[in-house]
């Protein structure tokens, strides 16, 4: 019976349409490329879609760390943004906008290499005196006169943050308030295991090195900067012994700690004046009763302990290397150049972008939302806006319909799921107000660059946006703001806000085209959706509710079975490997939940689209592959992606996703409609019959 109803399904599939537009001869031809056939598809599938095209030594260009289908995407939209920047007089829909002005005069500045060259390293002396001076280059350096608490604001106003982190951001368990949030950080590397795993030595030369080229380009002694390079060394490594590791801070109700700076002020006793120290970042006064969480107790206790250990100097010596090191694009050739050696220890990367590509990259960090109107205004149109809302109307109705199948939730916790689901928001393509040429130059009014030195350009950017994010503390919380700009290829879920968003800059080829056969789209953008979705749904993000508060909103049954069914995906992805080291299945799971769930939700809503549209989808030519093959080819070919060998393994660390090529397989195995789509038989790798299944 089984053999009769495969056969029946590939004979109406046969029925489908060859495309034979340029279109779709280009894309099949494309995925062609990367396919090895000699691959059996249930052994491999990850192999079966990519190794063609990674096996090509020419794949990864030598400034990536990595290369994928978001990669390329991200270059080709850059290629697009630099005709835009190229070709703009600073007006936007037909009159003079001063926020794509300013966008074109930073682009300007960045490319103007022959300026940066010759303003050589005064500009980064003058924040270097700012910030209290750099023993290594002020002879007249007194430790006196090194104001901790003047010197440590006036860093974290340039965007720097040396031993900790503080910022403005949503209350946890009150999404409509704003709240002063504290942190761990303070380490050059955010892999722990650089300074205290197998490989340390090697990340201590290479950071020695690095610390001694920069910092003797500015003007330090050798010798003296050998010494202070070795210090700062010892000083991150004992920080980083403090941090709590990744594994333990999945979970937002143990990260969350509701203090008042009193009680705070106790954990900086002997090094910082804490009232005094936020009294000058705010720029007024912030009394002793003011709540603040705090998301780290343990690191700043343990942190007073370490920094009183060490003499002034070593404290000025860590803090101006922070401000220093975060600048060091923005300088001569030989400075980065330096920078680029202690990225190929990192990460293997091997040479630096195109300067173009890297001032693409700059200005759309800068000032992002002003380029990201020019980019909408050329690469998306209302149509495509409008087709993309009915593709996520169906995820989202897929995965509402697929709840009140979840038999192992009680039913007043699937309710409150539904309820949940339903509230949550989307926003697709861009924010409303980058239309209005009038409110996009308010959002960047106070926003000021002066036209010849990238490098300032960039410092007023720094202080404009802390100056933003800190003035958040006297407001409710703003709803309709994105946390991305347009122009980006990527999507998020936000917890607090409750709201799945996707930038225009991921709604392109190959992810979305309303030429493409539906089972692509449902395949590549369809999953992405239906990832983001999950996430609201994930062992985080699960915790806050439909008003995006961390609430408690689960029965104890149901928390008991989704731990199980959760412990399940942690040991299947514990168990991959990336040269013989495993993969995280705690620090991935959130993510891991989000793939599985997601392409659930994409295979069910075009499943869905097919049954009611009437509307039979098309083949591809070269491709003699039913719909579904298709659906789950796109899917793959999602993740087909090239790692230098260096960020291979840093990746299992500092990347909260799982390898690429796992994120295929992962999901995949435990998908019974991948199974029965290549006739997969049981007990293949594709089909071993063990499965995880939370959504």
């Amino acid at each position: 019976m089984s053999a009769f109803l495969v056969l029946q399904r590939i004979q109406l599939d046969d029925l489908m349409q060859v495309c034979s537009s340029p279109d779709c001869i280009e894309t099949s031809g494309a995925m062609m490329s990367q396919m090895d056939l000699s691959v059996d598809p249930c052994s491999d599938f990850y192999e079966y879609s990519c190794a063609r095209g990674l096996q090509d030594p020419s794949f990864i260009p030598p400034d990536k760390s990595k290369w994928g289908l978001f990669s390329k995407l991200d270059k080709r939209n850059k290629a697009v943004i630099k005709k835009l920047m190229d070709e703009t007089n600073g007006t936007y829909e037909g009159v003079n906008s001063s926020a794509v002005y300013k966008s074109k005069v930073y682009y300007d500045t960045c490319m103007n290499a022959t300026i940066r060259e010759n303003l050589g390293i005064d500009p980064m002396l003058q924040v270097i005196d700012n910030v209290g001076s750099w023993p290594l280059t002020d002879q007249h350096w007194n430790a006196n006169d090194w104001d901790v608490e003047e010197n440590l604001a006036m860093a974290y106003g340039y965007g720097v943050s040396p031993f900790f982190s503080i910022f403005v951001s949503t209350d946890d368990k009150n999404s409509n308030k704003q709240m002063i949030c504290f942190d761990q950080g303070g380490t050059t590397f955010s892999d722990y295991n650089r300074y205290s795993g197998n490989e340390s030595e090697k990340f201590h030369a290479a950071f020695v090195k690095y610390f001694r080229s920069v910092s003797q380009l500015l003007g330090a002694e050798e010798s003296e900067s050998a010494q202070a390079a070795e210090e700062v060394w010892q000083f991150e490594t004992k920080i980083s012994a403090i941090q709590t590791k990744p594994e333990n801070r999945t979970d937002p109700w143990e990260l969350y700690h509701l203090m008042t700076i009193g009680q705070l002020k106790q954990d900086f006793s002997g090094w910082l004046n804490l009232s005094r120290f936020v009294e000058v970042l705010f720029e007024e006064a912030i009394p002793d009763g003011e709540k603040v969480i705090v998301y780290a107790p343990d690191f700043l206790s343990n942190l007073t302990s370490i920094v009183n250990s060490v003499e002034k100097s070593v404290l000025a010596n860590y803090l101006t290397w922070h401000m220093v090191l975060s600048l060091v694009p923005l300088m001569p050739l030989s400075f980065r150049l330096a920078m680029l050696d202690f990225e190929y220890a990192q990460s293997g990367v091997q040479s630096s972008p195109a300067l173009w590509e890297e001032c693409i990259e700059r200005t759309t960090g800068t000032i992002g939302f002003a380029v990201g109107a020019l980019f909408v205004k050329k690469s998306f149109s209302e149509d495509s806006k409008q087709n993309v809302q009915k593709i996520l109307d169906g995820i989202r109705n897929a995965f509402e319909e697929s709840l009140p199948e979840t038999s192992w939730m009680d039913v007043n916790t699937r309710e409150r799921a539904l309820d949940k689901a339903k509230a949550i928001i989307d926003k697709i393509g861009y924010p409303d107000f980058i239309k209005q040429p009038a409110e996009l130059d308010a959002y960047y009014e106070k926003l000021k660059f002066e036209g010849t030195s990238e490098f300032n350009n960039s410092l007023a950017a720094r202080i404009f946006y802390v100056k933003k994010n800190l003035l958040k503390l006297k407001n409710e919380t703003d709803r309709t703001e994105w946390a991305m700009s347009p122009e980006m290829v990527n999507a998020y879920y936000s917890p607090a806000m409750n709201e799945i968003v996707f930038p225009a800059g991921i709604l392109q080829k190959p992810f979305y085209d309303a030429n493409y056969p539906k089972s692509l789209v449902y395949g590549a953008i369809g999953m992405v959706m239906g990832h983001e979705l999950t996430h609201g749904f994930d062992n985080s993000g699960r915790k806050y509710d439909k008003h995006g508060n961390l609430h408690d909103w689960w029965t104890n049954s149901s928390v008991t079975a989704f731990d199980k069914r959760t412990q399940c995906l942690v040991e299947e992805y514990s168990a991959f490997k990336v040269q013989s080291e495993n993969l995280n299945g705690l620090t991935t799971l959130g993510e891991n939940i989000a793939d599985n769930g997601g392409i659930k939700s994409a295979l069910k809503a075009y499943k869905t689209w097919k049954d009611e549209s009437g509307v039979r989808d098309i083949k591809l030519p070269g491709l003699n592959m039913t719909s579904e093959q298709l659906f789950f080819l796109s899917f793959s070919q999602v993740w087909c992606s090239y790692y230098t060998p260096q960020y291979a393994l840093q990746s299992l660390v500092t990347d909260p996703h799982s390898y690429a090529k796992f994120r295929v397989i992962g999901v995949l195995k435990n998908m019974p409609e991948f199974a029965s789509a290549f006739q997969c038989a049981k007990g293949t790798p594709m089909n071993s019959g063990e499965r995880c299944s939370v959504w």
